[in-house]
């Protein structure tokens, strides 16, 4: 295949794909102190009158991992998770197991904290308990729109017929895309792992992915992907899972 014209092949490639072509937007940051209700990578979040979250385990504060702000989205994007700020907690002590004793890797885990809070919600600004780990606050500035296809599980799912040379190609090209993005197609380790609504029992909607080392100086397991999905029915039911190598 070492003769082979790439860029004309990925080109015929995408062109078979293209049923299946969806659009992902990767943040654009820059670290730096934002505002209280501005989308960010880690940082101070916009909280209720109760406070900063706490770990269901270790009882310490949790680390904002990210926060959205459905103002500050790509217009395409049409508001997935609706009008609101998408706000992921995750317990990143390092003096405590909670990754292990609570299986964080897992949805609803007593670890990690998922809600969206209302435009409209008033700002405590005074807080005296917040996370004691220095994770650098990175205010997401813009999007960068990206062209996302699935990857070979998700084509074998679908019915597509790849040969072993455009499965090799898809595996070695990211597709879809690592690191931090909105929407898109997720970027499964070890195979479709879309979560149900708790209600319902449909499956969620993928909405957000998280990287490990990427915007979040924190790594899921070995090198582990996180995705953050949410039931288009019941919009208060949001899980986060992830896996790694």
């Amino acid at each position: 295949m070492s003769e082979i014209d790439w860029e004309k092949y990925w080109e015929e490639l995408k062109s078979k794909l293209s049923p299946y072509r969806k659009i992902a937007w990767e943040p654009q940051t820059q670290e730096q102190v934002t505002e209280i209700s501005d989308s960010k990578f880690c940082g101070m979040p916009l909280l209720t009158a109760e406070g900063w979250p706490e770990c269901g385990n270790c009882n310490e504060p949790m680390q904002l991992f990210v926060q959205l702000n459905s103002k500050d989205l790509p217009e395409a994007s049409n508001t997935p998770f609706g009008d609101g700020i998408l706000q992921v907690f995750y317990c990143a002590n390092e003096n405590s197991s909670c990754e292990a004793d609570c299986d964080t890797w897992a949805a609803n885990s007593k670890a990690t904290l998922l809600r969206i809070l209302p435009l409209n919600t008033p700002a405590q600004t005074e807080v005296t308990l917040i996370p004691s780990s220095d994770y650098p606050e990175l205010k997401i500035t813009g999007w960068e729109e990206l062209e996302d296809y699935p990857d070979t599980f998700e084509l074998e799912e679908l019915g597509v017929e790849l040969s072993e040379d455009e499965e090799d190609f898809l595996c070695e090209d990211e597709a879809p895309f690592s690191g931090e993005k909105l929407l898109g197609w997720p970027h499964w380790v070890q195979g479709i792992e879309y979560q149900s609504c708790k209600i319902c029992n449909k499956q969620m909607q993928f909405i957000f992915q998280i990287d490990s080392s990427g915007n979040i100086p924190y790594m899921f397991g070995d090198s582990g992907c996180a995705h953050i999905s949410q039931c288009t029915e019941h919009k208060e039911q949001l899980a986060m899972a992830w896996a790694c190598c």
